[in-house]
C-alpha cells in the first residue's frame, strides 16, 4: 500500500501546475479551471497565510464543523462576558450605551417631562399609595384606640358618619323569653360571669338578660353568649323610666370588634406607652339624619369600656346630676367588677338568681351603637353594623348636636385600684 501511494502522490506532482502568489511559487492541481485559479489569486491577495492573514472561520472550515465547540456563540455571549469580567474586577459598568441614553434624553426633552412635573407626579402616586393603605383591610390597625390586653375599642371619626352599616331584623320575636338559673347562664359563657360589687345610690338590678345563639342573626360578633346586666334608678319619688338606666353588658369579642364613635367625645382613660388604655370613656350617641347619614350628638349617654382577662365590659348610663352617673361612677362599678360565685350570691341576700334568655333584641342604653367587624382574616376589610335599632333625631328633644364639645374629663382615685387616673383633655385622633 506504501508503494501505491507514493505512486499515486508522485503521479499528482508531476500532473500538477505550478503558479506564482506573492512571489512565490504555488503547486495547484491540474484540475484546476481558469476561473479557479483566478479566485485562487484574488485570495492570495486578500489574505496572506504565511503572514497569518486568515479569512474569517477558516480554522472552522479545516475543522469539523458539526463539533459543539466550534459553533457560533449566541448574540448575547459578548454581554455576559462584559457582565462576568466587570463582575469579577468589581468595576462599574453602564447599563445603556451613550447612544441609546442620548435617544432617552431627546425623548423626555420631547415630550416636556420637567423636573417639576416629575415631582408633581410622584407627589401624587404616593399619595394614591398611602389613601389605599388607610382604607386597605388594614382600616383599624393603628387608627383606633385598644383596650390593654383585648382585640378590643373605639374607632375614632370626624364628622357624620356616611358609610353603609349593616342592619338586621332584630326586634323580629320567635316566641317567649325563657327563665334560667344563674349556673345555666354560667354553662353557657365562654368566660366567668363578672358581678359588680358597687353600684350607684338608689340603683336596683331588674333583670339579668343572656343573648345566645337562638337571637336571629345576633350577636355576630361575640365568642359564645352574651350576658347583660340592667339596673333601675329607684329613689324616692322618682319613678322609673327608661333615661334612668345602668347598664353592663360582658362578652368576649370575636375577632376585631371596635366600637365607631366621633373623636372629639373619646376620652381613653390610663394610656401605656404603646397607646392602648385601660378604660374608654365616651359621651353622646349617634343618631339617624336620613337613610344614608348619621350624626354624633350630645345628650347626656354615657358610656365606659374596659376589659377584665380578655372579657370586653360596655358599662353605658344618662350622665346628670339627676341620674348621679357620671365617669366617677361608671369608674367605680368597672372596679368593683369581680367573678360571680352563685353560692356567694345567695348567702348575701340577693332575690334575683335567675336570667332571661331573650329571644330579640332587647331596645336600651346601647341602641344606636355602631360597630367596626373584621370577624375573620379572609375578610377584604372591615364592615360597620348596628347594634340595635336606631336613635332617630327628632325623639331625642334634649339632644344637642354640636361639632365639638368640651366638658373635661376630671382625674379621679379609684378605690378599687384598676383605674387610677382619668385623662384631662379629649383625646383627638384623625381617621
Amino acid at each position: 500500500m506504501s508503494e501505491f501511494e507514493e505512486q499515486a502522490e508522485n503521479r499528482e506532482c508531476r500532473d500538477a501546475v505550478s503558479f506564482s502568489f506573492g512571489g512565490r511559487r504555488v503547486t495547484l492541481p491540474p484540475d484546476f479551471s481558469e476561473e479557479e485559479v483566478a479566485f485562487a489569486q484574488e485570495l492570495d491577495t486578500l489574505f496572506s497565510l504565511p503572514e497569518e492573514e486568515i479569512p474569517p472561520y477558516f480554522v472552522h472550515t479545516l475543522l469539523e464543523s458539526e463539533d459543539p465547540r466550534f459553533a457560533p456563540v449566541d448574540s448575547g455571549f459578548e454581554q455576559r462576558i462584559r457582565a462576568r469580567v466587570f463582575q469579577r474586577l468589581k468595576l462599574q459598568r453602564r447599563l445603556f450605551n451613550l447612544e441609546e441614553r442620548r435617544l432617552w434624553k431627546e425623548l423626555v426633552r420631547g415630550v416636556g417631562l420637567s423636573r417639576r412635573l416629575l415631582l408633581a407626579s410622584a407627589s401624587l402616586l404616593l399619595f394614591m399609595i398611602l389613601t389605599m393603605v388607610i382604607t386597605a383591610p388594614s382600616f383599624a390597625s393603628g387608627l383606633v384606640i385598644l383596650l390593654q390586653g383585648v382585640q378590643s375599642g373605639v374607632y375614632p371619626v370626624h364628622g357624620p358618619l356616611t358609610r353603609p352599616v349593616v342592619s338586621s331584623p332584630l326586634n323580629a320575636t320567635t316566641g317567649h323569653n325563657d327563665q334560667v338559673s344563674l349556673l345555666a347562664v354560667q354553662r353557657e359563657l365562654h368566660f366567668p360571669l363578672y358581678w359588680p360589687a358597687e353600684v350607684p345610690d338608689h340603683y336596683v338590678l331588674r333583670n339579668i338578660y343572656l343573648y345566645s345563639d337562638h337571637v336571629r342573626d345576633w350577636p355576630v360578633w361575640t365568642d359564645g353568649p352574651m350576658v347583660e346586666f340592667r339596673y333601675s334608678l329607684m329613689a324616692p319619688g322618682s319613678p322609673w323610666h327608661d333615661a334612668s338606666e345602668l347598664a353592663i353588658r360582658e362578652f368576649k369579642p370575636q375577632g376585631q370588634v371596635y366600637q365607631v364613635v366621633e373623636a372629639d367625645a373619646i376620652h381613653p382613660l390610663q394610656v401605656d406607652s404603646q397607646g392602648r388604655a385601660a378604660a374608654i370613656y365616651i359621651e353622646g350617641q349617634w343618631v339617624t339624619i336620613n337613610t344614608y347619614a348619621r350624626r354624633w350628638i350630645y345628650n347626656g349617654h354615657c358610656e365606659l369600656l374596659t376589659q377584665r382577662d380578655g372579657v370586653v365590659f360596655w358599662i353605658a348610663g344618662q350622665c346628670s346630676p339627676q341620674t348621679g352617673l357620671n365617669v366617677e361612677a361608671l369608674l367605680s362599678v368597672a372596679n368593683s367588677l369581680q367573678v360571680l360565685l352563685v353560692q356567694h350570691l345567695l348567702h348575701t341576700g340577693v332575690s334575683l338568681v335567675s336570667a332571661t334568655a331573650l329571644n330579640r333584641y332587647l331596645p336600651g342604653p346601647f341602641d344606636g351603637v355602631i360597630l367596626s367587624l373584621s370577624l375573620d382574616s379572609s375578610l377584604d376589610s372591615p364592615y360597620l353594623r348596628l347594634v340595635g335599632p336606631d336613635q332617630p333625631a327628632d325623639s331625642l328633644g334634649q339632644a344637642k348636636i354640636s361639632s365639638s364639645h368640651g366638658s373635661p374629663v376630671q382625674s379621679h382615685q379609684s378605690a378599687g385600684g384598676h383605674t387610677t387616673a382619668v385623662s384631662s383633655q379629649t383625646s383627638q385622633h384623625h381617621s
